[in-house]
């Protein structure tokens, strides 16, 4: 939380929210120690620990801004809508493209009196490079338009195919040695996949290999909203799920310059 002259600004994911008023106000934060009961502490147990907090002390936020506003399920808006003031500015963003978690997401408007109810579009891409942002609307319909200007990438996008999973490292390895040989440092590197990373074969070697690379591993999911100069994705379509075009499209929009995706054949 920043103190600021104009008032207080508050950064949480929406668990993080809910987590810092329930241990504030004594409820504690029992996250169960059966796996198959976590989903539904996080999705349940934890907007309604939210709500017994703010009886206890209630807020009254001026403002609200929500990014990746697909992820929320329709009862997270109820705790949070307690804590706003009754004529506070909401703004959500949203890209159901990116709805990894098949939630249903919809406008809030019955939650939020006076909310325009449909989306202001965005249309242009001004994150990739030219060809990345082509790459994506050809391949992903609901990817924005090349915006005016974008700045051109030699090489910005590269697949890699392979059948087995040496195969995989191979190909990995040859394509961050060329990236070193070019300059890139692991800073300027996201090394993504649509799996936990401790789950993926070829992560978890070059890992080892490199431990430089380490902390630039994540989940497809993890990474919803950052950016890198280079973007490795990697496992895609080992399985169903990897096969997605969400995964792709969610990883692949990361890349500002280039794109490497190393794909099962």
């Amino acid at each position: 939380m920043t103190s600021l002259s104009l008032g207080t600004i508050e950064i949480a994911t929406f668990h993080e929210l809910c987590q810092r008023r329930a241990e504030a106000a004594g409820l504690g934060w029992p996250i169960p120690d059966t796996p198959d009961d976590v989903g539904a502490f996080y999705n349940d147990t934890a907007p309604d620990l939210l709500i017994e907090a703010l009886q206890q002390t209630p807020e009254q936020w001026d403002a609200l801004v929500v990014d990746e506003a697909q992820d929320y399920i329709s009862d997270w808006w109820l705790p949070i809508h307690e804590m706003l003031a009754e004529d506070a500015c909401v703004t959500l963003f949203a890209d159901p493209e990116q709805n990894l978690y098949a939630r249903d997401y919809q406008l809030p408007v019955d939650i939020f009196d006076g909310m325009v109810p449909y989306p202001f579009t965005l249309h242009r891409n001004y994150r990739n490079a030219f060809e990345i942002a082509c790459w994506l609307k050809e391949r992903h319909s609901a990817a924005a338009e090349p915006g005016e200007h974008l700045p051109s990438s030699l090489n910005a996008v590269t697949i890699h195919t392979w059948k087995k999973p040496e195969e995989q490292w191979a190909l990995l390895q040859k394509a961050i040695t060329q990236l070193e040989e070019d300059g890139f440092t692991a800073e300027d590197i996201l090394l993504l996949t649509p799996f936990k990373v401790a789950k993926s074969y070829v992560l978890q070697a070059l890992a080892e290999h490199s431990p430089q690379y380490k902390a630039r591993m994540f989940n497809v999911a993890a990474v919803k909203g950052l950016e890198a100069s280079v973007v490795i994705l990697v496992d895609i379509g080992a399985t169903a799920w990897a096969a997605n075009s969400k995964v792709e499209y969610v990883g692949a929009s990361r890349a500002k310059a280039i794109l490497n995706i190393l794909r099962r054949n």
